[in-house]
C-alpha cells in the first residue's frame, strides 16, 4: 500500500507539468566534498596530507516504507598530482559512479573530475586556489509497469516507459589557508600546523535541460536546473589529530527558497594517534527542518587512513512517520 502512496505521488509530481530535478545529498558529504565542488579538498588533505581517496557510500530515507522508498549508491575516487620543486600549479582528477532510485524513478551516472590547484604558501596543504569542473552523463529512466493502482479498475497512466539520458556539468572555486603558528581552542604558539579555513563557491548542473514526455494517455516534463552552493568551515585544531570543525553549506535554486546547513563535528585521536573517533550533529533551517547525526572511526594501517561512518536524518515534518535516514560510508585514504 505504501509503495502504491508513493508512486502515485511520484505521478502526480510529473504530471503537475515540470519538475525541478533536485540533486540528491548525502550526510556525509565532507568524504565526497567533489560532489558538491568540484574544486574542493576534503579534510583529509587539508589535515592529514592525503593525497588519494577512495570511497563507498549508501543511503536510505524513509526507512520505514517496504518498498519505493528513495535509496542511493555513490562510488568516489580522487588522486592528487605529486609535487615538483619549485612547482606552484598542482592538479587533481578523480570520478564519481551513482546509482539512485525513488519509487518508479530511477537514475544512474558516471562524472569525471578535474583541478587546477594554484599554491598560495610554502606548500599547497597551507593554502590554495582552486578551479574544478564535473563532466558526464545522467540516465533517467520510470518504470510505469511497476506502479500498482489502488483500484483494479483504474486505468493505467502511461504504456510506454520512457528513459532519456543528458550531459552534465559542474563547475566550482575554492579557496583554503593554514593559520600559521595559530590555533583557537588553546592558542598553542609554536607548533607546525595551525587551525584551517575555507570558502567554496560552486555551481551544479550548469546546463539547463528539459525532457518532455507525451502520448496519448498525458504527459509529463522533467527538468534539470542550475543550482548555487556555498560553503564555509573552519577547523580548529586540538592537538595534531584531535580538531573540531565548524561548517556551513548554503544551496540555492531559482524558485525555491535557500538551504542553510550549520554543524559541528567533533574528531578525538587517542594518544598513540592510530585511532581516532569523530561525531557530527547539524540542522538544515529551511523547511522541512532536518536534524542529523554523524559518527564514525578511523584507523590507520600500512601508512593509509580508512574511515568508516554512519549517519542519519530526522525531519520536522509529516515525513517522520516513515521514519529517518541512515547511510553507511567507507573510505580508505594516504599517499603515493
Amino acid at each position: 500500500m505504501k509503495k502504491s502512496v508513493l508512486s502515485a505521488c511520484c505521478c502526480l509530481l510529473l504530471g503537475s507539468g515540470i519538475q525541478a530535478q533536485q540533486l540528491f545529498r548525502f550526510t556525509q558529504y565532507r568524504a565526497y566534498t567533489q560532489i558538491i565542488n568540484p574544486a574542493a579538498f576534503d579534510a583529509q588533505y587539508l589535515l592529514l596530507g592525503d593525497e588519494w581517496s577512495i570511497g563507498l557510500s549508501h543511503r536510505r530515507q524513509w526507512v520505514n516504507l517496504p518498498e519505493g522508498a528513495p535509496t542511493h549508491y555513490l562510488l568516489s575516487a580522487h588522486v592528487l598530482s605529486r609535487p615538483r620543486a619549485n612547482q606552484r600549479l598542482r592538479y587533481s582528477m578523480g570520478g564519481q559512479a551513482f546509482q539512485s532510485e525513488t519509487g518508479p524513478i530511477r537514475q544512474s551516472g558516471i562524472r569525471w573530475n578535474g583541478a587546477l590547484r594554484l599554491k598560495l604558501g610554502e606548500s599547497l596543504a597551507a593554502g590554495g586556489l582552486s578551479i574544478g569542473c564535473n563532466a558526464g552523463v545522467n540516465h533517467t529512466s520510470i518504470q510505469f509497469r511497476q506502479i500498482r493502482a489502488f483500484h483494479a479498475a483504474d486505468p493505467t497512466l502511461f504504456v510506454d516507459q520512457p528513459q532519456w539520458a543528458n550531459f552534465d556539468f559542474d563547475v566550482g572555486v575554492f579557496f583554503h589557508r593554514q593559520i600559521d603558528n595559530f590555533r583557537l581552542l588553546g592558542a598553542r604558539q609554536g607548533e607546525d600546523d595551525g587551525d584551517v579555513f575555507y570558502l567554496g563557491v560552486s555551481i551544479p548542473q550548469v546546463i539547463e535541460n528539459v525532457t518532455e514526455f507525451r502520448q496519448e494517455e498525458g504527459g509529463f516534463t522533467m527538468e534539470r536546473v542550475p543550482h548555487l552552493y556555498f560553503q564555509a568551515a573552519y577547523l580548529a585544531r586540538i592537538n595534531d589529530f584531535s580538531f573540531l570543525e565548524f561548517a556551513s553549506w548554503f544551496r540555492y535554486v531559482n524558485g525555491a527558497p535557500l538551504s542553510q546547513d550549520f554543524n559541528l563535528r567533533y574528531n578525538y585521536s587517542w594518544s598513540d594517534q592510530r585511532l581516532a573517533l569523530w561525531l557530527r550533529t547539524g540542522i538544515k533551517t529551511s523547511s522541512p527542518r532536518t536534524f542529523y547525526y554523524e559518527t564514525g572511526i578511523r584507523f590507520f594501517v600500512a601508512e593509509n587512513t580508512i574511515n568508516l561512518g554512519w549517519g542519519g536524518e530526522f525531519h520536522s515534518s509529516d515525513l517522520r512517520k516513515e521514519g529517518g535516514t541512515f547511510e553507511l560510508n567507507l573510505s580508505i585514504s594516504g599517499n603515493r
